[in-house]
C-alpha cells in the first residue's frame, strides 16, 4: 500500500466524526483524570455534542444544503463525447464471486453509467486505479462488471488514479489522446462539485451526469429527525468527508 495514501487515511479517520469527536472525548477524559478543572468538563461537553450531531438526520440535510449539486444529466439536449465514470468501493476477496468486485458508492456510478450509455451510445470511460496497492484495478473490475453484468462496453480504462485529482488527471490525458474535450461526468451527486472542477482543471468541459442525490426519509422527520440514527451517521461521515475535501482541493490544487 502507498504510504501516502496510508497517511491521508490515518489523518482522515482520526479527525471526521466519529474518529475526532472519540479522541477529543478520550483527551478530555486524560485531562479530568489529571487536572479536574473546568476546561476538561467544557472539552468533554463539546465531544459528546459533536458525537450526537454527526448521527442525527438533521445534520445530514444541513450538511446536504452546504454543497452546491448541479442538475441531472439533459440526454436529450446535452452532448458529450464521452462518459466517464468514477471508481470507489471495492469488495475485496468476495466469496461469492470468487474474487474482488465492484459493490456501494462504485455499483451505484456503473449502474447509473451503464444507464446512461444504453441510452445515447457514448463511448464509455472507467476510471480507478489501485489505492490500497491491489493487482487489479477499480476500473478493470468496473469494465467487467459494466460489460458482464450490464452489457455496457467499456471503450478505456483509467488504473493509475488513486484520488479524484488524479482521476481527472490520468482520464483527461487518455481522451485528449482522442480529441475528447467534452465529457458526462458520472458520480454522485454530493462529489460531484469536487470532481467536475478538478475535471474543468485538467482542460476539458464536463457535463455533469450525477447520481443518488439526497433524498428527505420520511421517517426522519420531526422529532425523529433529532434522534441518533447509524444510516445517519455513515452518511455525514461522507458529506464531511467532502466538504473538507472540496476546501483542501482548492488550497492544494
Amino acid at each position: 500500500m502507498d504510504n501516502g495514501y496510508l497517511v491521508v487515511r490515518i489523518i482522515e479517520n482520526s479527525l471526521l466524526p466519529p474518529g475526532g469527536p472519540i479522541l477529543l472525548a478520550l483527551f478530555a477524559l486524560l485531562l479530568v483524570i489529571i487536572f479536574r478543572r473546568m476546561l476538561t468538563l467544557s472539552l468533554l461537553t463539546t465531544a459528546i455534542l459533536l458525537i450526537y450531531f454527526s448521527a442525527i438526520p438533521v445534520t445530514t440535510g444541513w450538511l446536504d444544503s452546504l454543497i452546491d449539486h448541479p442538475k441531472p444529466f439533459d440526454i436529450e439536449n446535452q452532448k458529450a463525447e464521452a462518459i466517464v465514470v468514477l471508481g470507489a468501493s471495492r469488495y475485496r476477496g468476495a466469496p461469492e464471486y470468487g474474487g474482488d468486485t465492484i459493490f456501494g458508492f462504485g455499483l451505484e456510478r456503473i449502474r447509473y453509467a451503464a444507464w446512461l450509455q444504453k441510452r445515447t451510445g457514448i463511448p464509455l470511460l472507467a476510471s480507478g486505479g489501485s489505492p490500497t496497492g491491489e493487482t487489479v484495478s477499480e476500473a478493470e473490475l468496473m469494465k467487467k462488471m459494466l460489460e458482464e453484468e450490464f452489457s455496457v462496453p467499456v471503450k478505456w480504462v483509467e488504473t493509475k488514479s488513486k484520488t479524484t485529482w488524479e482521476n481527472a488527471l490520468y482520464s483527461s490525458k487518455l481522451l485528449k489522446q482522442e480529441s475528447i474535450k467534452t465529457v458526462a461526468l458520472v458520480t454522485h451527486a454530493w462529489h460531484m462539485p469536487r470532481a467536475q472542477e478538478a475535471f474543468e482543471k485538467n482542460g476539458l468541459i464536463i457535463l455533469p451526469a450525477p447520481t443518488l442525490f439526497h433524498s428527505k426519509n420520511p421517517l426522519n422527520r420531526g422529532i425523529l429527525g433529532w434522534v441518533p440514527d447509524a444510516g445517519a451517521q455513515y452518511k455525514n461521515w461522507y458529506l464531511f468527508h467532502e466538504i473538507a475535501g472540496q476546501w483542501w482541493y482548492r488550497y492544494k490544487y
